[in-house]
C-alpha cells in the first residue's frame, strides 16, 4: 500500500506538528508491528460471539500512553488535546484496528463532564488499559429511583466492556450490571452490542454527556479509513495490466483516483479542523462528510479492482462494511444534515 499521509495544515505550529507526526508514527509502527491485516482478518472470522480483541494487546496500547491520550494528567492521561486524538483514530481506522479505542474515548469523553468523585474512580484504571468502558445510549431505557429499565441503542463493545456507561433522561449513569447481547453487524472489525435493564441499579454521575469529540474522532477514524482504501485502489490500478498497459493509464480510472482523492483530502481537513477547532456544529459538520467520503471511496475502491475487489480474499470489502457500519454509529446521516440547518 502506498503511503499518502496527510501533510500540516496552517493550524500547526512547528511543535504541534513534530509531535502529532512522533505520535502517528508511532501508532502506525504498532498497527504494522501487532495488527497487521492477517491479523484483522483473523478477528473478523472468530466467533462473533468473542471480545473482538486481544485484551493484552490493548493493554500494551494503552501502556503508551494512548488510551487517555486526551485525558488529563491528574487522572492517569496524556493531557493532550483532541487533535492528537484525532491523529490516533485516523491511524486506527487506517489499519481497521480491532481494539476498544473507540468505546474507550467515548467513556473517557463522558466521564470528563461527570462529578470529581467518578473521575477519580474510574479514570485511572480506563486509562491504564485494566478496565475497558464503554457509553450507551439511544433506545428506550429510563431511570427511576436510581434504577434503569429498558434496552439502550447500539454502543461499541457493550457486551465486552467492564465499565457500562448509559444515557438515560438525560443524564449519565454507571450500571452495576446489565444483560448484555452481541448484535449482528457487517464489520466484523468492530463488536457492537446492547444493554437490557430490568429495574438495575445505577448511581448517577452527571448530566448528558457531549458526544462532539467523540464524533470528531469517529470522523478522523474514517478519514484514515478512506485514505487507506484510496491507497489500495491506486496502489492496484499501477499493477493491474489490460491490453498492455497498467489500468491506470486509462483517462476513466486516473479520474476516479483524482476524484476519490479529493475526497480524502477534503474528509482529513475537515476532520481536523473539527479537532482543531472543536464544536458540536463542526463534529457533525465532519462527522456527515467523512462518513460520506469513506462510503464512496471504499466502494470506488471495489470497482477499481472489478472481480476480485468482490471476494472474500480480498480486503477491501472490510474497509466497505467498516464505512457503512460506521455511519449509523453515533448518529445518522440524515441528522446530522438536518443539524447543521440554519
Amino acid at each position: 500500500m502506498t503511503d499518502t499521509a496527510p501533510t500540516s495544515t496552517a493550524f500547526d505550529t512547528a511543535e504541534q506538528d513534530e509531535v502529532r507526526a512522533e505520535l502517528r508514527g508511532l501508532v502506525r509502527a504498532f498497527c504494522a508491528d501487532h495488527l497487521p491485516m492477517p491479523q484483522v482478518r483473523r478477528v473478523v472470522e472468530a466467533d462473533a460471539a468473542d471480545a473482538g480483541y486481544d485484551p493484552a494487546l490493548w493493554r500494551r496500547f494503552a501502556g503508551l500512553g494512548l488510551a487517555g491520550l486526551a485525558v488529563p494528567e491528574e487522572y492517569g492521561g496524556a493531557g493532550q488535546s483532541l487533535a492528537e486524538a484525532a491523529v490516533v483514530a485516523e491511524e486506527l481506522g487506517r489499519a481497521l484496528a480491532p481494539l476498544p479505542w473507540l468505546s474507550t474515548f467515548l467513556a473517557a469523553s463522558a466521564l470528563l463532564a461527570a462529578d470529581e468523585e467518578a473521575r477519580a474512580e474510574f479514570l485511572p484504571g480506563i486509562v491504564s488499559g485494566e478496565r475497558t468502558a464503554t457509553l450507551a445510549q439511544g433506545g428506550g431505557v429510563r431511570a427511576e429511583g436510581g434504577r434503569l429499565s429498558g434496552t439502550t441503542g447500539p454502543a461499541p463493545d457493550a457486551a465486552s466492556a467492564d465499565l457500562l456507561l448509559v444515557v438515560a433522561d438525560g443524564a449519565l449513569y454507571v450500571a452495576e450490571t446489565a444483560d448484555r447481547r452481541q448484535l449482528t453487524s457487517i464489520d466484523g472489525t468492530r463488536r457492537i452490542g446492547a444493554l437490557t435493564f430490568d429495574g438495575t441499579p445505577a448511581r448517577r454521575l452527571g448530566g448528558a454527556p457531549d458526544l462532539a469529540p467523540a464524533m470528531t474522532v469517529l470522523a478522523a477514524e474514517m478519514a484514515g479509513g478512506a485514505r487507506a482504501a484510496l491507497d489500495m485502489a491506486v496502489a492496484y490500478a499501477k499493477v493491474r495490466e489490460q491490453f498492455g498497459r497498467p489500468i491506470g493509464a486509462n483517462q476513466a480510472v486516473k479520474h476516479l483516483c483524482a476524484e476519490l482523492l479529493v475526497d480524502v483530502e477534503a474528509a482529513a481537513a475537515l476532520a481536523a479542523w473539527a479537532a482543531r477547532e472543536p464544536s458540536p456544529r463542526a463534529a457533525a459538520m465532519a462527522l456527515a462528510y467523512c462518513g460520506d467520503a469513506f462510503a464512496h471511496v471504499a466502494t470506488e475502491c471495489i470497482q477499481v479492482h472489478g472481480g476480485i475487489g468482490f471476494t472474500w480474499e480480498h480486503d477491501a470489502h472490510l474497509y466497505y462494511k467498516r464505512a457503512h457500519a460506521s455511519r449509523f454509529l453515533l448518529a445518522a446521516p440524515d441528522d446530522l444534515y438536518a443539524a447543521l440547518i440554519p
